[in-house]
């Protein structure tokens, strides 16, 4: 995967580079406004923020008049909705987008 940074902080760094250079008295480097424009120019990345879940198992309790029973339902640890046990091993929330395949780098 590629790196992703911060724009804003590559100029900012650039600049007080270049500052400092100044300040010390030397010659700047004649292409640093070359490099700032193409920084500038360069097209952003179409990014999203990864969300991790897990499937929580959860076993829920019946009763009623007629019948009394055990089912099992999953919970997703991030939004917390809950689905019928079918929806256990799926790879992403239905409701938030989780991902819930547990690797660290998807």
């Amino acid at each position: 995967m590629s790196d992703l940074i911060d724009r804003q902080a590559a100029i900012d760094a650039l600049n007080e580079l270049s500052e400092h250079y100044t300040e010390k008295g030397r010659e700047w480097h004649p292409h640093i406004d070359h490099v700032l424009f193409e920084i500038q120019s360069l097209p952003a990345a179409d990014v999203r923020m990864i969300v991790r879940g897990e499937w929580i198992k959860e076993i829920k309790h019946h009763k009623d008049d007629e019948q009394e029973f055990n089912y099992e339902d999953i919970r997703c640890s991030h939004c917390g909705v809950r689905r019928r046990i079918g929806w256990y091993g799926a790879n992403f929330c239905p409701n938030c987008g989780a991902d819930m395949r547990g690797d660290s780098d998807v």
